[in-house]
């Protein structure tokens, strides 16, 4: 009989349950002053955009394909051309519907104006005077544990944590730990 051995892989990091916890406060956004809320409440509201599409002769006189449906979709913004984009299909007699194919030119030249403009300069973004502070996100200051925080809490850890696989999820999660979550773990411990 052929007995196989199982090794717990020491290298894959694990999360404990006390730092998942930790990381479920950080991602509930729920509270309306949390700094991730008040970025997404700054992104929400009415857009007013023009959407012009014409027949795209340049393309159209470039490729000479026969069948070929070019479209040059116009963004603008208050008067502003914010986006072009180009969309194109060919009908044949193989594509029976050639309305989906204009259909197709037609979304991929929207898709493609929408797409540039977003990508250069954010001029889609309605405080484009906060863009800076958009960008330099408000980072909550976290301070790594401290030496006296990590060999206190390995003391608790090997008096109170029987399981050896428990001790070394926790141990190896020690280097993540902020201050304030090794203070809240040291006082589990001792609670």
């Amino acid at each position: 009989m052929q007995t196989t051995n199982y090794k717990k892989d020491y290298n894959k990091k694990t999360i404990s349950p006390f730092h998942q916890q930790m990381q479920a406060k950080v991602y509930d956004y729920t509270n309306p002053k949390h700094p991730v809320r008040e970025a997404i409440n700054k992104n929400l509201g009415s857009f007013s955009l023009t959407v012009k599409i014409n027949e795209d002769k340049e393309t159209l006189s470039l490729f000479k394909t026969p069948g070929l449906v070019a479209l040059l979709c116009t963004l603008e913004k208050d008067g502003r051309i914010v986006g072009e984009g180009r969309g194109s299909s060919r009908i044949s007699q193989d594509n029976r519907y050639f309305e989906k194919s204009i259909r197709y030119a037609f979304n991929a030249s929207i898709l493609d104006a929408i797409a540039k403009s977003v990508k250069t300069l954010d001029v889609l973004h309605p405080n484009k005077g906060e863009i800076e502070e958009v960008y330099k996100t408000k980072a909550i200051k976290t301070e790594p544990i401290t030496e006296k925080q990590r060999e206190y809490l390995t003391q608790l850890i090997h008096s109170n944590v029987a399981d050896e696989d428990t001790k070394q999820e926790w141990e190896s999660n020690l280097e993540d730990f902020s201050r304030n979550e090794a203070s809240d773990a040291i006082q589990k411990f001792k609670g």
